[in-house]
């Protein structure tokens, strides 16, 4: 989460135990203002949770280990680069060197978007309206969250469509901009469709969705 909101973190884990489980668990980042309403809410349920740490300003990362003391202190930048060679390292034998360096130094100086939005009473769009405006959701093999993001769109009142580099590639759908889905030459993507009570995500336009 620190590498990702590029923020520093504060992490007390003197309590190892919570963080070894045959079961499965997670970590959990909410506002420090809920914190203890979500605690009390998973142990209600008899669900072991605790509190490991928060975010703080500033370029650090500070662990206090199962001593009670401080095990480890560094810059989260010197983390992140160690965390993320291996994959730069894969990235510059697979991709343009020149992209990789860029990428790579754009980390050290990479500030996160103040990006907030309050939907106060959202009213989700299963049923479209004439002339819903389209959007192409890219999807891949290895890809990730393509199902969650055409809900997010759907509810927002978007027709979408499920897009793959090979409908790209085969020209069903041109690689343009002013290029509508819709009117894309057979074969065509798939238009995704919301679940419905029973049955998983279903495609309109094809047997089955593809995967």
């Amino acid at each position: 989460m620190a590498f990702a909101g590029n923020c520093g973190v504060t992490l007390d884990v003197s309590g190892a135990e919570a963080l070894f489980h045959e079961e499965l668990g997670l970590v959990l980042e909410v506002a420090a203002a809920q914190a203890d309403a979500v605690a009390a809410a998973y142990t209600a349920q008899g669900v072991s949770c605790v509190r490991i740490g928060a975010p703080c300003a500033g370029d650090r990362v500070k662990i206090v280990g199962k001593s009670g003391q401080v095990e480890l202190e560094e810059r989260m930048t010197v983390l992140r680069d160690r965390w993320e060679s291996s994959s730069f390292a894969l990235e510059m034998l697979q991709a343009n060197p020149a992209c990789v360096v860029q990428e790579r130094d754009s980390m050290a100086v990479r500030s996160a978007p103040p990006i907030h939005a309050a939907i106060l009473s959202p009213e989700p769009q299963w049923l479209l309206a004439a002339g819903a405006p389209q959007v192409g959701i890219v999807r891949e093999e290895g890809s990730n969250g393509d199902r969650e993001m055409a809900a997010a769109f759907r509810l927002a009142g978007f027709e979408c469509w499920d897009v793959t580099m090979t409908d790209l590639a085969s020209g069903a759908i041109p690689n343009t901009s002013a290029a509508s889905p819709s009117s894309a030459a057979s074969p065509t993507p798939t238009r995704w469709a919301p679940p419905r009570a029973g049955r998983p995500h279903a495609a309109s336009s094809r047997g089955s969705p593809r995967s």
